[in-house]
């Protein structure tokens, strides 16, 4: 899991690949810079045009006056092309990873928009909610997702840690939630992944506040298929850190970079690989040190 910024789009591009030809939403400084983005992912361009967000934000204000006039009536359909129109953008900013697991989800499944705090009736144990109906179009309330974090496991879990769940939009500032907002929260501050090696390459994660613990728990953060493929990607990236600094030394800080925006596979459970295996050499060389003879 890591922070993200949700930045609305500011380009509209018509692309073909593998003989498919669909429009995306995109952000850029300049037209030139999309450009050289499109092409890196082999797409073909066919255009690029200037896109107002301000189109899906009216939309979006539209729906969600016809969903406070329901008042959370479960009969009432919500309008689910709103943000399945906005999922293809939702996956660009997470770099094509489910913002809880951080897993790659295009190359096996279309992916999902999960509502972070959920549309209908919350899953919670004693309580009668009849979800954040409200929140249904409100872009920080999306999150792109796989189907094992949603689907199968989240449900419409949503606790929180004062007993107070938020009925109207004037109290959702008054809920403390037990559940990782990749917008708001630093992951960093909440979980730790322990250190794999070639003996043991299954890669777990424990909470490291209360917060952490029950998000680990709700989007089962260590089920056994994901907890294999983390520590198989970790694995080599400590491969790979070793190599930048005894091959290729200058590229020691693209490598930081890039784990540090995010922009690999299980970024978060990296850079816990990586420390730890720089603490691991720093310590066999205080080892070293303490037995040279003195001089």
């Amino acid at each position: 899991m890591i922070k993200r910024k949700f930045l609305p789009p500011n380009f509209r591009c018509r692309v073909r690949r593998d003989g498919d030809t669909n429009w995306l939403m995109m952000r850029a400084e300049r037209r030139e810079d999309l450009a050289t983005r499109l092409k890196a992912k082999d797409y073909e361009i066919l255009d690029i045009v200037e896109y107002s967000f301000d189109d899906w934000l009216e939309r979006a204000r539209v729906a969600t006056e016809e969903a406070l006039e329901t008042k959370g009536r479960k009969d009432y359909e919500f309008q689910e092309k709103i943000w399945s129109d906005l999922k293809q953008y939702l996956f660009e900013v997470f770099n094509g990873k489910c913002a809880y697991c951080e897993s790659y989800v295009h190359q096996v499944a279309p992916g999902d928009v999960e509502h972070y705090r959920p549309k209908k009736t919350l899953n919670e144990k004693g309580v009668d909610h009849p979800g954040y109906y409200w929140l249904a179009y409100e872009v920080t309330n999306l999150l792109p997702s796989c189907e094992p974090c949603n689907r199968k496991r989240k449900r419409n879990r949503f606790p929180v840690n004062n007993g107070f769940w938020a009925r109207c939009p004037g109290e959702v500032s008054l809920e403390q939630p037990l559940l990782l907002n990749p917008y708001n929260d630093n992951p960093r501050e909440h979980l730790r992944f322990k250190p794999v090696s070639e003996e043991s390459a299954l890669s777990t994660v424990r909470g490291h506040t209360l917060k952490g613990e029950k998000s680990v728990d709700i989007y089962n953060l260590n089920r056994l298929a994901l907890a294999e493929r983390r520590g198989a990607v970790i694995l080599q990236a400590g491969r790979d850190w070793l190599l930048s600094i005894i091959i290729r030394g200058i590229t020691r800080d693209r490598f930081w970079r890039t784990l540090k925006a995010g922009e690999v596979e299980y970024s978060l459970a990296q850079i816990d690989q990586v420390n730890w295996m720089i603490e691991q050499e720093q310590e066999r060389l205080r080892s070293l040190e303490a037995h040279l003879p003195e001089e």
